[in-house]
């Protein structure tokens, strides 16, 4: 058993590391075997949350201070009715456990907001906080775990192991995007990336 982990997710860890381990095998039995890079990645993420650390917006902001809210923990987006965006910023920058930007304010890291779709402003839960738009008493949070903070929360990076003849060999990359992950793949198979948010420094760390 891994030192740390519950038996369920000892097992789980395990069991894909058995299907790995097999798929390589498979790899490996190829003709083409040695010139096949694999690439195991995450998408995000997980961070801790409990119904202790709830912001319900429901209930600290007015009706009739929005125009429409759409979304989920942790990320709500709201345009405001006319004439309350500076009132509605006020509540989120005043309460405890969330945040928020309007449009024009968001970080850079996001790559978020110039896009006209995206509406007057951006609520977000603090790391281990979640946010929620309910219009009763009594929710119940569901689930232990949330993604879709900051991604420079820690909790959100991902994992990335690369092997094959385009890697180096025992490197330990520091933390990098995933939205590099294009750039790296289209320089494995030697075609040029579209514009994109990505890095492409990235790929003198990681290749040959």
């Amino acid at each position: 058993m891994i030192l740390g982990l519950s038996h369920q997710t000892d097992s789980v860890v395990q069991y894909l590391d058995g299907i790995i381990g097999n798929l390589r095998d498979r790899i490996d039995e190829l003709h083409v075997g040695r010139r096949v890079n694999l690439v195991v990645l995450s998408d995000h993420g997980m961070g801790e949350i409990d119904q202790g650390r709830v912001v319900n917006l429901w209930k600290i902001i007015p009706d009739h201070y929005i125009e429409t809210q759409y979304g989920g923990n942790p990320v709500y987006q709201v345009d405001a009715a006319d004439p309350y965006i500076d009132s509605l910023m006020s509540i989120v920058d005043n309460t405890p456990g969330i945040k928020g930007w309007k449009k024009d304010d968001l970080p850079a890291h996001y790559h978020y907001g110039t896009n006209p779709r995206i509406p007057d402003i951006v609520v977000e839960a603090d790391s281990s906080w979640s946010v929620v738009w309910v219009p009763r008493e009594g929710y119940i949070m569901r689930g232990k775990g949330a993604h879709g903070y900051d991604p420079a929360n820690s909790d959100m990076h991902s994992i990335f192991y690369a092997v094959g003849p385009s890697f180096r060999k025992g490197y330990i990359s520091p933390s990098f995007n995933n939205v590099d992950v294009y750039n790296i793949i289209c320089a494995i198979l030697r075609i040029d990336p579209a514009p994109n948010d990505g890095d492409a420094a990235i790929i003198g760390h990681l290749l040959k």
